[in-house]
């Protein structure tokens, strides 16, 4: 992420580069974009010359500090919750989901996860009439529209990437512009064609910038050890907003469970739906 941001960032300091002025006349002290032999704007013979002293004084120049401010004075504003049509998901998150936010959502195979996210993300598309991208990075985006429609989900807002690579995932963002960012599911997401535990970490900060700037929501569905822990660094859990675990209850019901970590609502706070 770090490198595709630093990418972007030079094409646009190049692009911004090339639009300035780069000759300024000596006589009149006007900018110029091409050189001429007389000066456009007040006819002296060659006394144009190059100008790059701006330049090189906004490329020398060091970062402003960021001071201290005292609490008393620093202005809040809460940020809205946005329901995610589901009332157990709603009381465990505080009231639903935050924009721009994070999520770690992790479970057992076979509880639910990719079945609640779509339905999660139908209704969030609906109601914020904003584009959802779904990177599927384990079901071919074929299967996930047989699940929707056997959920009996309209999928008109939903965006399906299923190449499972991080740098098309941050294009499809940057294109889109979505609402929510589903990466179902992290573990098998490749950065620069690696998998493992260190480009985990990589596409969770990656992600999370992401988001942040086309303020969006991003989920993350994650694999689960045997101990019943999600998969990766431990780190993660510090990056993201907020963090879920779903388990099976028995008798069709799964529990939503935020234990111990939510920056948004006091927790623990757990619900069951069916």
């Amino acid at each position: 992420m770090v490198k595709y941001v630093q990418r972007q960032d030079s094409d646009l300091r190049k692009l911004v580069k090339e639009k300035e002025p780069r000759f300024l006349c000596l006589a009149c002290a006007t900018s110029t974009t091409e050189f001429e032999t007389v000066c456009p704007h007040c006819g002296r013979i060659d006394t144009l010359t190059e100008n790059d002293t701006e330049q090189d004084d906004a490329e020398e120049a060091p970062p402003r500090r960021h001071r201290a401010e005292p609490a008393s004075a620093i202005a809040i504003a809460p940020r809205p919750f946005h329901s995610t049509g589901r009332k157990a998901w709603d009381l465990v998150l505080g009231g639903g989901f935050v924009r721009p936010s994070s999520v770690l959502i992790f479970g057992k195979s076979g509880v639910g996860k990719t079945t609640s996210l779509l339905r999660m993300a139908e209704y969030l598309g609906s109601t914020l009439r904003k584009p959802v991208l779904y990177g599927s990075a384990e079901m071919p985006k074929e299967h996930l529209c047989f699940l929707g429609r056997r959920l009996r989900l309209r999928m008109g807002f939903l965006y399906i990437n299923d190449s499972g690579h991080f740098e098309e995932m941050a294009e499809d963002i940057e294109e889109l512009s979505p609402a929510v960012v589903i990466w179902d599911s992290i573990q098998r997401h490749r950065v620069e064609q690696e998998l493992g535990e260190v480009e985990i970490r990589k596409i969770v900060c990656g992600a999370i910038d992401l988001g942040k700037a086309a303020g969006a929501i991003t989920l993350f569905l994650s694999h689960v050890t045997k101990e019943g822990e999600y998969r990766g660094e431990s780190g993660i859990a510090h990056d993201v907003d907020v963090a879920i675990e779903m388990k099976n209850e028995g008798e069709n019901l799964v529990s939503i469970h935020c234990a111990w970590k939510n920056r948004f609502a006091t927790t623990p706070r757990v619900a069951t739906e069916a």
